[in-house]
């Protein structure tokens, strides 16, 4: 690519729009045509205010955030859940991204694992944070034995679950696509996709997937999905800490095997993202999706030398965002 070409390619990854006067004075006189040059422009583009649309664009993008303004939920079962809950929830995550990243320089642990996020009043009572909290978000603190990163925001956990209880299919799917890059297939035509109700014998949501993911033409892609979305069991369909489901205790612990033969085992929600967040698997498909972002299409097999070499470089600098 010659200099204009990097200038276009800068200016709309990073800043969403055309290259400044700068930008295109710098392509003129030659200081793209060398990696020194390009670092040079990108930490200025980067530094700008401007830089802050793409970096919650590409994040709302990942997260499938556009469900967000959808979310709803059974007035019975969460009397504190009002039509202004998702936006909270959207503004959240994409203020703990911007932050982590443009000013706190985060790495892909950081964001996987920080118990640093930002809330209103209405997520206050979700996270069963004390204090006084308005309509404006404010820094907080979450308790780091039961949250770690944007993996237990209300906005994922209440998106990925039902009107009135939590979906560790829907949940466990987002992992294994998202963050894991698994290709899972939707499911095929003409499956019920309704649990079975709950009995004396099956209370728990749990109990539920299991027997209806139990056949063996499920067991292939659910052997996948299950564990990682029984892992976010200790949160509701809005997000907020539980202990117990349908009165009975729930059950986190699960463990699954990665497309690359690795294995995962955990405890709970917690236990599993503070894996992923050292996992090598999780971190290229991190810069996968940004590269997918970046270019504006799915990779290809030509891909895969750039895709290596920027996953070894971002190794290097331990995957600093």
């Amino acid at each position: 690519l010659d200099g204009w070409e990097i200038a276009a390619r800068l200016s709309y990854m990073l800043w969403n729009s055309m290259p400044d006067d700068a930008l295109l004075d710098a392509a003129e006189a030659g200081e793209l045509d060398d990696a020194a040059g390009i670092e040079a422009h990108a930490r200025r583009l980067l530094a700008d205010a401007r830089a802050a649309d793409p970096v919650q664009d590409f994040h709302s993008q990942w997260l499938r955030m556009d469900r967000y303004s959808n979310i709803s939920k059974d007035p019975d079962l969460f009397p504190d859940f009002d039509a202004e809950t998702p936006a909270s929830m959207a503004a959240e995550t994409r203020e703990f991204f911007r932050s982590l990243i443009l000013e706190q320089e985060a790495t892909f642990a950081d964001l996987m694992t920080s118990r640093s996020t930002f809330v209103d009043d209405r997520l206050a009572r979700i996270y069963g944070l004390a204090g006084g909290f308005g309509d404006t978000l404010t820094a907080v603190e979450v308790d780091p034995a039961t949250r770690a990163g944007f993996l237990t925001h209300p906005g994922f956990l209440a998106a990925n679950a039902y009107f009135g209880e939590s979906s560790p299919i829907h949940r466990g799917t987002f992992v294994q696509r998202q963050v894991l890059c698994t290709e899972i297939p939707d499911p095929p035509p003409g499956v019920d996709l309704q649990l079975p109700p709950a009995d004396e014998n099956i209370r728990t949501t749990r109990q539920r997937v299991e027997q209806h993911t139990s056949p063996d033409q499920c067991a292939p892609c659910h052997s996948m999905i299950n564990a990682p979305g029984y892992a976010f069991e200790n949160f509701d369909a809005m997000g907020t800490l539980r202990s117990v489901d349908n009165g009975e205790p729930v059950d986190t612990v699960a463990s699954f095997t990665n497309p690359d033969g690795t294995s995962m085992s955990f405890t709970g929600a917690v236990d599993m993202i503070e894996q992923l967040a050292t996992s090598d698997v999780a971190k290229r498909c991190y810069s996968t999706q940004w590269f997918r972002y970046a270019s504006a299409r799915a990779e290809t097999s030509a891909d895969t030398c750039t895709l290596d070499g920027l996953h070894e470089a971002m190794l290097a600098q331990d995957y600093d965002v």
